[in-house]
Formats: structure tokens, C-alpha cells, sequence
């Protein structure tokens, strides 16, 4: 109904496999490291983010588009040039920011 909020729920799971949430099972193998619920912010203007920080998003984000905590065999290589890809473009999207 309109105005009503759905109701969430967050179910931890074992380390590496993930969360379920509304309803819906994220549980699954990891690939390196357990699917997170949020992208850390590597905008700072203190310090530029590390290529292990914009991987690290880049991965988390891949995960969450694909579905998948861990490609199968046959999807491994669409996923790793996915990482790569978004690796590439968040960098460059970083370095042209401007910080006010």
C-alpha cells in the first residue's frame, strides 16, 4: 500500500556466506571475503583511496549486480573483467573529482 514501509530483516550468517535479507537467501560460497551490506565511501580529501580499497568496492559491487558471492567456473572470467572494468572506471572517476 502506498506510504506503508516493508519490513527488512537482516540474518547474519556464517563468516563468508553472506546475509539473508527480505526473505531472499544471499547465502552462498565467498569469493575472498564475505559480501558486505555497503561500499565504503573512497572519496576523502585527506588521502586518495588505495587500488586495494578501489578493488574492493569494485568486487562488493560486481557481487551485488551479478547475484553471485563467488562465479561459477564458466562465469569466472566475465566477472573477474567486470572487476577489473569498475575498478578502472571508479579511479578515473576519483581522480576527476574535484574537492572542494
Amino acid at each position: 500500500m502506498r506510504g506503508e514501509r516493508r519490513a527488512t530483516h537482516r540474518v547474519s550468517a556464517p563468516f563468508g556466506l553472506g546475509t539473508a535479507q527480505h526473505g531472499r537467501s544471499a547465502v552462498g560460497p565467498c569469493y575472498r571475503h564475505p559480501m558486505c551490506r555497503s561500499i565504503k565511501t573512497l572519496r576523502r580529501p585527506d588521502e586518495p583511496a588505495t587500488d586495494e580499497e578501489i578493488r574492493a568496492a569494485a568486487l562488493q559491487f560486481v557481487r551485488k549486480v551479478s547475484g553471485y558471492g563467488q562465479p561459477s567456473r564458466a562465469n569466472a572470467a566475465a566477472f573477474e573483467a567486470a572487476v577489473d572494468e569498475v575498478s578502472v572506471a571508479s579511479r578515473r572517476l576519483l581522480e576527476a573529482l574535484v574537492i572542494r
